[in-house]
């Protein structure tokens, strides 16, 4: 039980170790929260401990949409590849959706090539 007086019931107290550990680590967490790369990409100037500057990817409004239709069943398939139809928004045979254009999506359609169709 915790000690009276200080404001935490029996099931608070392992709050306090991590709001010490937090306040130690503010100062770096401030600095994770800015966004150093895009103010350094228009500055084209890498700050001090940052090795490159990487370019921010498009906006999902700018981005190229792909069209996939799900045209096999996954039954008798592996099941990783049952998951990769699933992650691409798939539910059932027949089902078309829309993804964008992004090397992580091509990665899961190729994949699974052999259960989809694209359009």
């Amino acid at each position: 039980m915790a000690a009276p007086g200080h404001g935490l019931g029996a099931h608070d107290r392992h709050l306090a170790p991590r709001r010490e550990l937090a306040q130690l680590f503010q100062p770096r967490l401030e600095f994770g929260r800015l966004h150093v790369v895009g103010i350094a990409a228009k500055r084209h100037v890498a700050p001090a401990g940052v090795r490159r500057i990487r370019r921010r990817a498009p906006k999902a409004t700018e981005a190229r949409r792909i069209s996939v239709k799900l045209v096999k069943s996954t039954i008798g398939f592996d099941r990783k590849q049952a998951n990769v139809v699933q992650g691409l928004g798939l539910k059932f045979l027949n089902d078309t959706v829309e993804v964008m254009d992004t090397p992580a999506m091509r990665g899961m359609i190729h994949k699974v090539r052999h259960l989809v169709e694209v359009a």
